[in-house]
């Protein structure tokens, strides 16, 4: 009995296809890679197209005004612009822009330029908000953002060097020559068509002011050259509670203290505040004499104190 040699042993190479099989594969995919390239070329024109079309014939102005209409709806406040567009990130850009409460007895708020930026994630569901935005207004910028909070609406802001001399102060006295740079930092809540639902807080700086001589109602304003201001204020139950409130200019610091009790219109909020003034420098002898007017401080020497009520438009000076 005789015993065959083994096969000499290779290495495991795989299946091999038939040559037949491979020209057909490489003949199918040259066939279909022309029909690919054809298909994929009509469908981006197509949607180029499409992207274009769109562009220059989206209805900017109907959405604008819903978007107004919506963010509005439960205020009383209302809304103008002259021009209106939107840019394609979704970006609103309004201007000349008029916002205007009449209960609140304001003048008007007239933004030059207004850019929007909504939120993508809330448009997919339908919502508004979250957005920010950027306001020219009164040569100076206010940032934000709009969002919703457990009470309402939440606001925060950022002022950067608003010019005080075009600000619509309203006419509650004589004093017309209020100049200087206005910034700070800002943050509300609530319904802004209910008064007492607000709450939030408020620091703002006065850079580089003057003062012309005037009156605020019954209480004289004299001239005031160099001033440099500092509030720390906040809303709470239709009450602005003012923290702190000081003002330096022309050798006498100023720290006024006490509570705004808001009402509509504006100017018939009462006031409650307590008023501290002292020497730090040289004043002016017109500023000197009405100062001496000022009750002495019986606790602090080299100070003086008095009582400010009446209302916003009236005040009185006790």
């Amino acid at each position: 009995m005789s015993l065959s040699q083994p096969l000499p042993s290779t290495p495991d190479s795989g299946v091999t296809l038939p040559e037949s099989n491979v020209e057909s594969l490489e003949t199918t995919w040259r066939r279909w890679v022309p029909s690919f390239s054809a298909r994929f070329g009509w469908g981006l024109y197509t949607v180029i197209c499409f992207v274009v079309s769109l562009f220059f014939t989206f209805p900017v102005d109907a959405v604008l005004q819903r978007v107004i209409v919506s963010v509005t709806r439960s205020t009383s406040l209302h809304v103008r612009y002259e021009q209106g567009g939107l840019n394609w990130r979704g970006t609103a850009v309004v201007r000349d822009v008029t916002i205007e409460q009449q209960e609140t007895g304001l003048p008007p708020l007239k933004v030059t330029r207004l850019v929007v930026h909504p939120s993508w994630l809330g448009l997919l569901f339908g919502r508004l908000l979250p957005l920010a935005f950027q306001a020219d207004v009164y040569g100076g910028t206010i940032n934000g953002t709009v969002e919703y909070s457990q009470s309402g609406v939440k606001t925060t802001l950022t002022v950067q060097q608003l010019n005080l001399a075009l600000l619509p102060v309203p006419a509650t006295g004589k004093s017309t020559g209020l100049k200087g740079y206005l910034t700070g930092t800002g943050e509300v809540s609530g319904d802004l068509s209910q008064i007492f639902s607000l709450q939030g807080a408020l620091e703002l700086n006065v850079l580089d002011g003057s003062l012309q001589a005037g009156a605020l109602g019954r209480l004289p304003v004299p001239p005031l050259q160099s001033v440099h201001g500092n509030l720390r204020a906040n809303i709470r139950d239709g009450r602005l509670n003012i923290a702190d409130f000081t003002l330096i200019g022309d050798g006498v610091e100023a720290r006024l203290q006490g509570t705004l009790s808001l009402n509509t219109p504006l100017p018939r909020s009462g006031l409650d505040l307590q008023l501290t003034t002292k020497t730090v420098g040289s004043p002016p002898p017109t500023l000197t004499v009405l100062l001496s007017l000022l009750p002495v401080s019986p606790n602090s020497p080299g100070e003086r104190h008095a009582t400010i009520n009446g209302s916003l438009a009236t005040p009185v000076l006790r």
